[in-house]
């Protein structure tokens, strides 16, 4: 797990009294924990305004050399948050150039996408909730378990039912022999978006 900016954006009223970035950084220790995740690298780019740049890049190319992942996730760039596409559209190039054979996938946070595969979480929604509810600082803000729920109870709508009440993630594949065509795509759309991602962070 790759955690690229510091969070230190992250707390405007200042509950944390100055020790955001520390608060932050063990709340995601503490959520990945319970997915049993403990390989996590920090980067600590600065949060709130992130900008790709050669020496990002550099970095995040020798992580996927190193690292060799057979899947790779990073944000969409249709998200509401900058930091979020600016970071997505980096690690896209860097994937790129780094010539590895794994596979990407664009995933959702705060907006959906085009998906091309829906994955039922249903069986371990608790561990989700959990991990999530790891992150106390942000919920003081704004109730991140119930909006995390109404996505994936939405997605769950994608799933073959027979009545009951399903959840899912949703991914959009980065096919390399596409890959400029679904981004392009991806961009066209977002410009029409952008009326709305002007009014948040």
């Amino acid at each position: 797990m790759v955690i690229v900016t510091d969070g230190g954006a992250g707390d405007p009223l200042n509950y944390t009294g100055g020790d955001v970035v520390n608060v932050r950084q063990q709340e995601a220790i503490a959520a990945l924990g319970t997915l049993r995740i403990t390989d996590l690298v920090f980067l600590n780019e600065q949060d709130g305004c992130f900008q790709a740049s050669s020496a990002f890049s550099g970095k995040m190319s020798s992580i996927i050399r190193e690292f060799q992942p057979d899947w790779l996730f990073l944000p969409s760039i249709l998200d509401y948050h900058r930091d979020h596409v600016a970071i997505g559209l980096s690690v896209v190039n860097s994937w790129e150039k780094s010539g590895c054979s794994g596979r990407a996938f664009f995933y959702e946070i705060w907006a959906p996408l085009p998906a091309d595969t829906v994955v039922d979480i249903t069986q371990v929604l608790d561990e989700k909730r959990k991990a999530v509810s790891c992150y106390a600082l942000p919920m003081k803000y704004r109730d991140y378990r119930e909006a995390m729920l109404g996505l994936a109870a939405y997605r769950g709508l994608y799933l073959p039912s027979s009545g009951q009440s399903l959840y899912a993630e949703a991914f959009l594949e980065l096919k390399r022999k596409r890959l400029n065509v679904i981004l392009s795509a991806l961009m066209r759309l977002r410009f029409l978006l952008e009326p709305r991602l002007s009014h948040t962070k």
